[in-house]
């Protein structure tokens, strides 16, 4: 009977593993600000902020008008929800530490689209990349449909990498069917200039197998590899609960 109910709780934990990719547990949030001019965010971005979501710290952004303190992310409407706090000193942040915030002050769009910034007045870009800082993206480029006649081999991580005359930048990972996904910027080297409006629109299936890729902007076909490695400690678990079944 103990051996039953610990293979059920290890089909469960083995699901919430998935679901904690779309929900908010590790990754971070990218958001880059434009001109107020810029209405379609298509300019290059005047400032950027790179924040990483299980860092306390990181969490709280100072605006001219308030100091924010991005509290939940919100799956279902893309959103995160944020509380209006003093400032981003230590002191303010240690009650946030252990408890999670339900009355919250507001939310902040992000969704990938141009949205207007009420607390610095500026236009601004922001979505949520699930990818870990630890995790490693290995992509190998083949002229080939075999993949045995390599053009170069690229190994990127969750920020924007450029290709010579475009850029790509990874956006998100689906554990379950090992898609990378991501946005190919196809005019600018540095990811800016187009608006992430379908982020499953394009993506690398990363299974070490041979695919094709087309590459609208420079009108070529050619073949890749790709291979996701992220953190151990997901298969630790797994290793765990097989020797207490073992042992049980």
């Amino acid at each position: 009977m103990n051996k039953i109910i610990l293979i059920i709780f290890y089909f469960i934990l083995n699901s919430s593993l998935i679901l904690t990719q779309i929900f908010e547990s590790f990754g971070n949030y990218i958001i880059k600000y434009y001109e107020n001019d810029d209405k379609d965010c298509l300019k290059e971005p005047v400032d950027e902020i790179l924040i990483d979501i299980t860092n306390n710290t990181e969490k709280c952004i100072e605006t001219p008008k308030s100091s924010l303190y991005l509290a939940n992310w919100k799956p279902f409407s893309n959103s995160i929800g944020y509380k209006i706090v003093d400032n981003c000193d230590e002191s303010t942040l240690s009650e946030f530490e252990e408890e999670e915030i339900e009355e919250e002050d507001g939310s902040l769009l992000c969704n990938g689209f141009c949205s207007r910034d009420r607390f610095s007045n500026k236009n601004y870009i922001c979505f949520y990349n699930n990818i870990r800082d630890s995790a490693d993206i290995l992509l190998n480029f083949y002229y080939d449909k075999k993949c045995k006649s390599e053009i170069k081999e690229i190994e990127m991580k969750n920020k924007c990498y450029n290709f010579g005359n475009y850029s790509i930048l990874p956006l998100n990972w689906k554990d379950e069917k090992k898609y990378l996904y991501y946005k190919n910027y196809t005019n600018h080297t540095n990811c800016y200039g187009e608006i992430i409006n379908n982020i499953t629109e394009s993506y690398f299936f990363c299974n070490k197998k041979c695919h094709k890729m087309s590459n609208s902007n420079v009108s070529e076909i050619f073949y890749y590899k790709c291979e996701f490695t992220k953190e151990n400690f997901l298969f630790f678990n797994k290793i765990l609960f097989f020797l207490i079944l073992i042992i049980l």
